[in-house]
């Protein structure tokens, strides 16, 4: 999650907000933010802005940094600012496990800052998981400092080589332009999105781009009621979560030729008819349905994680009340265990729905088959017709039969709220997924799973066959040459060897048996002219 703003009014070391971050167990949270980095500093308290570095630059972005400075400045005269929010953050890390995103500040803040907030995490225990160079560089906001890419990389480089001397293995990552097809631009800014990404490529020290996107609900839904303009949100939604978010992670992966870190997305226009909506938590479903199809994508943080307004954020806390979970925060718990380590993606098929978004994945190490579904057709259906064999399970819901629960007025949206349902299935072709919701189910898995730990190496791929007690490795080979290939369990005593022989340049498969092997984990060592690929399976 983006953690902009987030502890302006709240503590780190809040036990009341760990809580509630442990019911999601986001992983990452983005540190500092997004705008407010290009302008953080690290020595002095709050987020140590400075008011003539923010009045060089003109816009929205910089009026909002500089009312930002404003209640900073209230604050530490008051008394009541006396730390770095970075102390909060590493607070907030320490109490629930949290790993950092850090978002440096390469416009105004220097090198030296940089490594000195790595330092201090690191000192700190806190693991961070990346270093994005600066923050939306592509702005026009920003023409002055980066009149075009090559200075915004020839600015980040100097950055790049210290955290990666001080940190080698960390990785870095640049901003990159949003594809067009985003959000319908013309062709003036795509010859500017092509410009900018392009020369992307060619860095050869960066690890990923980032990327950020923001459907325009509000202004083709200008509608009078909240239920026409939900009817006018619906489908467009969908499709920015669906055809054109697959479309921009393609294009962008394909031209850039680097992975890719979403680090902030969310409806647009969410103070007026989409903040707190069962229609955002939605369209959060669908997002990372798309995110979890694109094995380039490796690090998610939705905008935004804790504010006090009705908009954005997943939490709500506004000075003496208690925490208030918004509506991505209840889709966030529905989805939990997608964002599990070692999935693994399985062909979905679903007939007879229209408006149903649907992703499969097996869970190997909790022995758990999932099934996501999204609904925003408007019709409800069970699972009936599933094609699984009938076991008992578990399902997480969210939503109903209203798309427009939870909308404006924003203020009012706690009172018709959204909440999520834990159901136990004595079966789960039982399960009723509502006409507008997010619905998760999960079921003990009876399978043979195998997860490629080498995936960037040459291709393998395991078929189980568990009613044969077997499994089928596909492996690819560049040349001709020795191979032998090798099982060993978990403490690494040897178990089989499948194969020793010698094979052509090419594909080839081979038929591994299981029958007598106790369940449990397994290596799996392809050892030959390519290389060593060893590959994990899970005999249940």
């Amino acid at each position: 999650m983006n953690g902009e703003d987030a502890f302006l009014d709240v503590a780190g070391s809040d036990t009341a907000l760990w809580s509630r971050v442990q019911q999601l167990d986001p992983g990452v949270i983005r540190f500092p933010g997004g705008t407010v980095a290009n302008v953080y500093h690290p020595s002095t308290p709050g987020y140590g802005l400075v008011l003539s570095e923010i009045q060089q630059f003109q816009g929205e972005l910089a009026s909002h940094v500089e009312d930002s400075y404003q209640v900073e400045q209230q604050k530490i005269a008051n008394g009541s600012l006396t730390q770095n929010y970075a102390a909060q953050m590493i607070a907030l890390a320490n109490g629930t496990g949290v790993k950092v995103l850090y978002c440096t500040n390469i416009l105004t803040g220097s090198v030296a800052e940089t490594v000195q907030v790595l330092q201090l995490l690191d000192s700190a225990g806190v693991e961070v998981v990346g270093v994005e160079l600066g923050n939306e560089a592509y702005l026009h906001d920003y023409d002055a400092v980066y009149p075009d890419v090559q200075a915004y990389i020839n600015a980040a480089l100097p950055y790049n080589n210290a955290i990666k001397a001080a940190y080698p293995g960390m990785k870095v990552a640049l901003a990159a332009a949003p594809p067009v097809i985003l959000n319908n631009e013309d062709a003036v800014q795509a010859a500017f999105v092509q410009a900018w990404n392009s020369p992307l490529s060619t860095v050869s020290w960066l690890d990923a781009a980032v990327l950020h996107a923001y459907p325009e609900l509000s202004i083709p839904c200008a509608q009078t009621t909240v239920t026409a303009n939900i009817a006018c949100a619906l489908p467009l939604a969908a499709e920015f979560a669906g055809t054109r978010m697959d479309s921009a992670l393609a294009e962008l992966q394909d031209v850039t030729a680097h992975d890719i870190w979403v680090t902030e997305w969310n409806v647009r226009g969410p103070y007026l008819n989409y903040g707190n909506s069962l229609i955002q938590a939605l369209f959060c479903g669908e997002m990372f349905v798309t995110f979890a199809r694109h094995p380039h994508v490796k690090i998610v943080t939705l905008h935004n994680f804790l504010t006090s307004d009705e908009g954005y954020n997943v939490l709500r806390k506004k000075e003496g009340e208690p925490f208030t979970p918004m509506a991505d925060f209840r889709a966030l718990q529905a989805l939990a265990s997608l964002f599990r380590g070692s999935n693994i993606d399985q062909p979905t098929t679903i007939t007879g729905s229209s408006g149903v978004v649907a992703f499969a994945f097996a869970e190997p190490y909790q022995l758990k088959q999932d099934l996501l579904l999204v609904n925003h057709g408007g019709t409800a259906f069970s699972l009936s017709g599933l094609q699984a064999g009938a076991s008992p399970g578990h399902a997480w819901v969210v939503g109903g039969t209203d798309a427009s629960v939870g909308t404006t007025p924003n203020e009012m949206s706690n009172a018709a709220g959204l909440s999520l349902q834990s159901l136990d299935l004595p079966d789960i072709h039982v399960l009723y997924v509502p006409s507008y919701s997010i619905a998760l189910v999960e079921w003990t898995s009876d399978q043979l799973y195998a997860i490629d730990e080498l995936p960037s190496v040459a291709p393998m791929l395991i078929t189980p066959n568990p009613a044969q007690d077997e499994v089928l490795l596909r492996y690819s080979s560049l040349r001709a040459g020795q191979v032998s290939v090798d099982v060993v369990d978990a403490t690494g005593q040897f178990v089989a060897s499948p194969m020793t022989g010698m094979i052509s340049s090419g594909e080839h498969e081979l038929v591994i048996h299981c029958e007598g092997w106790a369940p449990g984990v397994y290596m799996i060592r392809l050892s030959g002219v390519d290389g060593s690929r060893p590959l994990r399976l899970l005999k249940l």
